[in-house]
C-alpha cells in the first residue's frame, strides 16, 4: 500500500473507532474529511461519515487485491 493509501486507511479507522475510545483525540477534522470525499469523489455524495470511511476502506483494499494481480 502506497503513503497516501495507507494514511486513508488510517483516517479511515480514527473515524470508525474514535467513539469508542473515551480517551480518543476528536474524530477527523474537517479538511481530512474533504480530502476522503475528493478520493471518493461523487461516491461520497449525501454519506455519512461512517459510510466514507467504509468506503475508503473498500477502496483501498479493491487497489491492493488488483496490484496482487
Amino acid at each position: 500500500m502506497d503513503q497516501g493509501g495507507s494514511e486513508r486507511v488510517l483516517l479511515a479507522l480514527k473515524i470508525l473507532t474514535s467513539r469508542y475510545d473515551p480517551n480518543a483525540e476528536n474524530t477527523a477534522t474537517q479538511e481530512e474529511v474533504d480530502e476522503l470525499r475528493s478520493f471518493l469523489g461523487d461516491e461520497a455524495a449525501g454519506c455519512s461519515l461512517d459510510q466514507i470511511a467504509c468506503m475508503v476502506i473498500q477502496r483501498e483494499i479493491k487497489r491492493q487485491e488488483e496490484n496482487r494481480s
